[in-house]
């Protein structure tokens, strides 16, 4: 199993969620995306990050400018 955790220091930006699209396309079983400074996660983000319309995350909230977390 391929696994991949990545801090990613807030994931608005454009060229942060296609470098970390671009890991995961490589065949990666589950992905830990950390830090992603968002309270509310909408399914558009893990779907473009992972690549794939079928994918199965939870998330955990940020708590102001820190935290965050997509287990995909």
């Amino acid at each position: 199993m391929k696994m991949l955790s990545y801090n990613i220091g807030g994931v608005r930006g454009a060229i942060k969620r296609k470098f970390i699209s671009s890991i995961i396309k490589k065949k990666i079983d589950f992905a830990c995306i950390q830090e992603t400074k968002l309270e509310n996660i909408d399914n558009w983000l893990p779907t473009y990050i992972w690549g794939k319309n079928r994918v199965e995350w939870v998330s955990s909230p940020s708590n102001g400018s820190s935290g965050g977390l997509i287990p995909m």
